[in-house]
């Protein structure tokens, strides 16, 4: 079986590309990545409506190998990010910012601003994992923990996370 080695395009080819790419469109500069390649800010700025749908795990050879109802609507293939995991590539959707930027590279990460081990996504105590202290409210943590903006935060249209 063979196996390849795919590593992110950040010079213009990855998901965090694609987000200053919709970033741009949208009036704000926040994100340091050049735009996609294949989808330029200019060609999304006169759109009304943009969604971004992500399918985690969802990739290119799937689309292109099993045509189905998306297939049509293929228009090219995206990297990730370093390294490709949910847990990285949720906060470059987020911020446009690459993992390296943003800090966040694994699914249980050590938090020294609560003295915890969290899952980093529900940002939740890992089972098992001893607490200095009781974690402060759920609510309170992102603005504890992380020193980045989304994204959304600086467009000029209102925008909507599900």
């Amino acid at each position: 079986m063979e196996t390849h080695m795919y590593l992110p395009d950040y010079d213009g080819g990855s998901i965090a590309n694609l987000m200053a790419s919709l970033a741009r469109a949208c009036g704000s500069s926040a994100s340091p990545c050049p735009p996609l390649a294949e989808l330029p800010p200019a060609r999304l700025a006169a759109v009304s409506n943009l969604v971004l749908l992500v399918v985690d795990g969802l990739g290119y050879n799937l689309l292109a190998e099993r045509p189905g109802p998306l297939a049509p609507y293929l228009r090219g293939h995206l990297t990730s990010v370093f390294p490709s995991t949910t847990a990285a590539a949720i906060p470059t959707l987020m911020t446009g910012l690459p993992p390296s930027r943003h800090g966040l590279t694994g699914w249980h990460m050590w938090l020294r601003e609560v003295g915890a081990l969290l899952a980093i996504l529900p940002l939740s105590a890992r089972p098992g994992a001893p607490l200095a202290e009781p974690l402060p409210p759920r609510a309170e943590l992102p603005q504890r923990l992380f020193r980045h903006d989304t994204l959304y935060q600086s467009m000029d249209r209102t925008s909507y996370v599900v």
